[in-house]
């Protein structure tokens, strides 16, 4: 008889890439912040994402660093208890718990109206059914959840299929259309676009654009949290 607990091994790379990808949710990512982030850093906007991709570049060593010394589902809040202060690392905590109750009360608000406006339009303003939608599938998801991490990774890899699927679709059709139709207003892209001087705001533009954009990269801890697995 296997004890309760989490299992070594069960989740390799693969499982680990596939579940950082999740975690941030392409699709919602780019739906909430591109507008905000286009907003304050302009044609600027490729530098703030190549500088805020390189600051979570770093802290990704560092997690692994972290990782190999003292591997824990409670990742930051055990290693900032043992290195700084039990005080500290519990704050972490409810920094985490919050962040999380936050980020995903706002998921489950839109995820009835989201699946509704796809399968039924006109039942989009219909809010008990909308309750119901949202229950059903967050009842879907803690059910995947409980059948165990294998099954999770599987299931998140096709999510992240047709995601990327779609997002590379659009991608390309963007592109097709601003390159050939030479449409008023349409600016090509260069790579002066990676200065400081194409940002509204200046300097000031471009460090809210990097802010706007650790949103887009928020998944990156995701293996932290699969470490003990």
């Amino acid at each position: 008889m296997t004890s309760p607990g989490l299992r070594e091994r069960s989740v390799g790379l693969r499982g680990d890439w596939i579940a950082s990808i999740t975690n941030v949710a392409p699709t919602a990512a780019t739906t909430l912040t591109m507008a905000a982030l286009i907003g304050a850093s302009g044609l600027a906007s490729p530098l703030a994402l190549l500088i805020a991709g390189a600051a979570m570049l770093c802290c990704a060593v560092a997690y692994h660093r972290l990782n190999n010394w003292q591997a824990s589902a409670a990742a930051p809040v055990e290693w900032v208890a043992r290195g700084l202060s039990p005080i500290i690392g519990f704050a972490v905590g409810i920094l985490v718990l919050m962040t999380a109750l936050t980020s995903n009360i706002g998921n489950i608000t839109l995820i009835g109206s989201t699946v509704l406006s796809l399968v039924a339009p006109g039942e989009t303003n219909n809010k008990p059914l909308t309750w119901v939608v949202a229950t059903v599938v967050c009842l879907l998801v803690v059910a995947i959840a409980i059948l165990g991490v294998r099954l999770t990774i599987r299931f998140e890899g096709w999510v992240i299929l047709v995601e990327y699927m779609i997002i590379a679709s659009l991608a390309i059709w963007g592109l097709e259309t601003e390159l050939t139709s030479h449409g008023h207003g349409i600016t090509a892209p260069t790579w002066s676009w990676f200065t400081v001087s194409h940002s509204p705001g200046g300097s000031t533009g471009l460090i809210a654009g990097v802010v706007i954009a650790t949103f887009l990269l928020g998944g990156w801890d995701s293996p932290i949290y699969l470490g003990d697995e």
